[in-house]
């Protein structure tokens, strides 16, 4: 337990393949678009020769590959891989520039980027794509992608270099947003690029461009129905709605919003945003009871150990994990730890039972967005069950569990 103390006072092929749906519509495809900021390098580049023979480059995360085929090139060309700040409205991380540029193949090479669950927040599988910036800075949506959710992959071929971009065409905002109990925010579902679709992405050859900072609000025929599951009040209309919280802080936290799109009466997906309703601080409930907020709070980091403390009077509480800045945590003996004492004679921790057992329940630490806050940190935990020790009456200690539920948004310092 000192130890506790000590630590929080301190500082195969896929089997799921799908197909990307285009509604039946007859529209031409756009080729005209917003031109954008060519991307500045955010890394360190890579390269390495590739013949006739071909060969494979990917990037030092692993998160975007091209294999080139035998026959694509003629004799040996240095590939290179840059990773850039992405400036395609619709991006989903970084972008990546392959170089030479404007290198061309005379067989198909195959670009595939690996998506992960935060890549998908606020928008589905079907509407993932990759995009390329063309001479006139206009970023362009490639046809006939290869959707594989069980590897979670999205592939397209193509027979040119460019800057590329991972890009999701069709998505609610915010995917996830953070308010104050008692707060309104407003949710819309946008399309990306110029077309009269829930996706761009057509048969081989075609292409779609992005259309602007902010979209287009998609057509409302597409648009079946709106959901709100937890407390609070939800307004939706066609293509928009509005999410009212309840006054004080929900026990389901955080809440989501969801939106139903469908072709001719078919399902195609669900769109959901997920609003956390939690003031700044750390608040605690103990056994499903009243909320009690610690405002006097703040997360640092010294190297992958990461510190959450929260202060206020005589009241602390407070989570320790190890790895990522963001992620899932299960509770361990001393590298993940939750602690919470509302006063001097009463504890709750993560660590129950006279063997010492670890206590069900995670934590959840979110990746900081524009949504949250980029100095924001926010994230639930729960602890079942966790120890209660209470010294009130020294002669007469309590020594039980109690059922524990947090969440959190302080700031990174």
């Amino acid at each position: 337990m000192a130890l506790l103390t000590s630590a929080f006072s301190s500082c195969k092929p896929d089997e799921n393949p799908i197909t990307p749906v285009t509604p039946p519509d007859t529209a031409p495809i756009e080729q005209t678009g917003t031109a954008t900021e060519v991307g500045q390098p955010s890394g360190a580049a890579i390269s390495q020769i590739i013949g006739a023979g071909g060969g494979t480059i990917q990037s030092a995360d692993g998160r975007f590959k091209v294999q080139i085929p035998a026959g694509a090139l003629a004799s040996d060309v240095t590939i290179g891989l840059q990773p850039l700040n992405n400036t395609n409205f619709a991006g989903k991380g970084e972008a990546y520039r392959l170089t030479p540029h404007g290198q061309q193949f005379t067989k198909p090479i195959t670009m595939t980027v690996q998506y992960t669950a935060d890549d998908l927040e606020g928008t589905l599988p079907e509407a993932l794509g990759i995009a390329y910036q063309n001479d006139n800075r206009v970023w362009m949506a490639v046809g006939d992608s290869k959707i594989a959710t069980t590897n979670r992959t999205v592939s397209i071929q193509t027979n040119h270099f460019s800057d590329w971009s991972f890009v999701a065409f069709l998505q609610l905002e915010p995917g996830i947003k953070v308010i104050d109990p008692g707060e309104k925010v407003t949710l819309v579902v946008r399309n990306y690029f110029k077309k009269d679709a829930l996706s761009p992405l057509t048969p081989e050859g075609k292409e779609a461009a992005l259309v602007n900072e902010t979209g287009l609000l998609l057509n409302p025929k597409y648009i079946d129905q709106w959901q709100l599951i937890g407390e609070g009040n939800l307004q939706a209309e066609k293509n928009t709605a509005q999410y009212q919280a309840p006054g004080r802080i929900p026990n389901k936290n955080p809440i989501e919003v969801s939106v139903r799109v469908n072709i001719n009466g078919k399902e195609i997906g669900i769109l959901i945003s997920r609003i956390y309703v939690a003031p700044m601080g750390v608040s605690i409930q103990i056994n499903g009871g009243e909320w009690r907020t610690i405002s006097g709070a703040g997360m640092n980091s010294q190297g992958d150990r990461h510190i959450i403390n929260s202060m206020s009077g005589g009241e602390t509480a407070g989570v320790l994990w190890q790895g990522k800045p963001a992620g899932n945590f299960n509770w361990t003996l001393e590298t993940n730890a939750f602690h919470y004492k509302p006063n001097e004679r009463v504890q709750y921790t993560h660590v129950y039972g006279m063997q010492a057992s670890i206590s069900g329940g995670s934590l959840t630490v979110e990746p900081r967005s524009e949504y949250l806050g980029r100095d924001i940190v926010v994230g639930h935990f729960e602890v079942q069950p966790a120890s209660y020790l209470d010294f009130t009456v020294p002669q007469n200690p309590i020594y039980t569990t109690a059922s524990v539920r947090g969440v959190f948004r302080v700031k990174h310092i």
